[in-house]
């Protein structure tokens, strides 16, 4: 038993398997609280859509598009042009998923001070934030301009582009904050 304990103590104090450890824990307590309660409310989801819609359709109207939006029975929300509709923003695009992502890394990563951590928190969630603004006023202009393209830029280009965002910010997160501790 004494032999066992001593592997799980020189285990414990590896980097990685502390990472792991952290990184699952509170994935799965995300994965628990967000399923038994936010999913089937429904608040979560619904808030986060409609803020990513409104914020984007206040840049289009900027810009002169005159985009408008119905929210529907589901909590998503379609964009539309002339009553046209252009876009809908349905709750698993609305960021949510990679902002858990990116917070659970960032949380499980080291062991540096709190401002620092929650500081970047914020500044990355809202750099997220406007960063999927900006995919959905692009896949607006892509379906106005060459709607055959949409399908691809939705589902491959811009899911590279965002997730290559969230590894950037994980990568300035270990190099630049995590070795000036």
């Amino acid at each position: 038993m004494g032999v066992y304990l001593d592997r799980v103590r020189y285990y414990w104090q590896v980097p990685l398997v502390k990472f792991l450890f952290r990184f699952l824990s509170l994935g799965l307590i995300w994965f628990v609280v967000y399923h038994l309660v936010l999913e089937p409310s429904g608040v979560l989801d619904t808030w986060m859509t409609s803020g990513v819609a409104k914020v984007a359709i206040y840049f289009m109207n900027a810009f002169g598009l005159m985009i408008q939006s119905v929210t529907n029975a589901d909590g998503s929300v379609t964009m539309l042009l002339n009553d046209l509709n252009l876009l809908r923003i349905a709750h698993p695009c609305n960021g949510l998923e990679l902002d858990v992502l990116f917070v659970v890394f960032v949380l499980s990563y080291g062991n540096s001070k709190l401002v620092p951590k929650v500081s970047f928190l914020i500044g990355g969630l809202i750099f997220l934030f406007f960063l999927n603004v900006l995919r959905v006023i692009a896949l607006v202009k892509i379906q106005m301009v060459h709607p055959e393209w949409l399908d691809f830029s939705h589902k491959y280009l811009f899911t590279a582009v965002v997730y290559g965002f969230v590894l950037l910010l994980w990568w300035v997160w270990v190099e630049r904050f995590q070795k000036q501790r």
